[in-house]
């Protein structure tokens, strides 16, 4: 007796609609990559925006202490916002009023721009200010308030070219969404979320320095509150002198608790040469052997930096900086940021040859 074999495949009709399931649900799968790749990159970017914003108003920062930033003709290297009105829609009025009083300008870079040396925006971005990726590789426009010498915003992409009409676009300074959906995609950085044009945010940091056998700059970081979060703040020292025009930048980075931090060099520039004793590459410091003391007080977070002890063998600053001219005056930049939505500085100017220092600015 035969046996009937009683299985059976698929019908075509089955198969088609597996097909049409499967087929359906891989095309959620790409619709959700892709939109998880558009949300990495627009973050991305809006990091980089913020990197080149906080960078921009380091540099300008020290660069106004030191004067240079006065012999810069803005005009021949921005565009001018005849309307700011219609371009800052994320202005906040509220807190700052209306734009009288205020002169805006917008920087644009691409790839392969020829940047002039001595310009606005080899100032607010020099060699060393942050990765050559972001600051050579990538475009961007920067805008800024040329009467109160600070950065507004800043608008990214990874893109060849970036249209200056992006900032006339309300959309893009306020909507994540609206940047992401952007052609190209694009970061931005500033207006109200940065509100670095409250000049009293300055009082957030204070610099004070002490001036004889032993020569200290004291930082104040009043925006540190002991056991919260976003404590591990970047203090930035810029040291330029008067005489010599060399600008040297040295980044100070302690976190919470801790007791003692590096001093490490970042970059210096201008003047006609480096030494070659604290040079590794064009541009690029190696760490100076001086001493940061971290504390905390009820003021907040205090830094203490000796650059100078005439007591102590290699802690001469003829032996910390000997790029810088004998006897020359010296600008002192102080800058913090991390654990707050701006970067804010003071500025105070010393020698290093007598007991004396005067304010410059902050």
């Amino acid at each position: 007796m035969k046996l009937r074999n009683r299985k059976k495949g698929f019908t075509l009709a089955e198969v088609l609609i597996v097909i049409a399931i499967i087929a359906i649900l891989g095309a959620l799968a790409v619709v959700g990559v892709n939109a998880y790749k558009k949300n990495m990159k627009v973050t991305e970017l809006d990091n980089a925006a913020r990197a080149l914003y906080i960078s921009a108003q380091n540099h300008m920062t020290a660069a106004k202490a030191s004067g240079k930033l006065q012999t810069i003709d803005i005009s021949a290297e921005g565009t001018h916002y005849s309307d700011p009105a219609a371009k800052l829609s994320d202005w906040d009025s509220a807190t700052y009023g209306g734009f009288t009083g205020h002169d805006f300008y917008a920087v644009k870079y691409k790839p392969g721009d020829t940047v002039d040396e001595d310009g606005l925006l080899d100032t607010m971005l020099p060699f060393g200010s942050i990765d050559d990726t972001v600051r050579l590789g990538y475009s961007y426009i920067i805008e800024v308030d040329w009467s109160t010498y600070t950065v507004y915003g800043v608008f990214v992409t990874d893109k060849d070219d970036l249209d200056m009409a992006v900032t006339s676009e309300a959309d893009l300074r306020t909507s994540k969404d609206a940047r992401k959906g952007h052609d190209p995609i694009l970061g931005y950085y500033g207006g109200a979320e940065a509100g670095q044009l409250d000049e009293s945010a300055a009082l957030s940091v204070k610099l004070r320095i002490e001036n004889s056998q032993v020569l200290k700059v004291v930082v104040t970081d009043e925006t540190y509150t002991a056991g919260a979060s976003g404590n591990n703040s970047l203090l930035t020292l810029t040291f330029t002198g008067k005489t010599s025009g060399i600008t040297a930048i040295y980044s100070v980075n302690a976190a919470e608790g801790a007791t003692a931090a590096t001093f490490k060099g970042e970059f210096i520039t201008g003047g006609t040469a480096t030494d070659s004793r604290l040079t590794t590459s064009a541009g690029k410091l190696t760490d100076a052997n001086s001493i940061v003391n971290p504390s905390v007080s009820t003021s907040g977070r205090e830094y203490t930096v000796i650059l100078d002890d005439i007591k102590t063998a290699g802690m001469h600053f003829a032996d910390l900086f000997p790029f810088l001219y004998p006897g020359e005056d010296i600008v002192v930049t102080a800058s913090i940021s991390a654990g707050v939505a701006h970067e804010v500085s003071a500025c105070k100017m010393t020698n290093s040859l007598f007991d004396s220092s005067e304010t410059t600015g902050g």
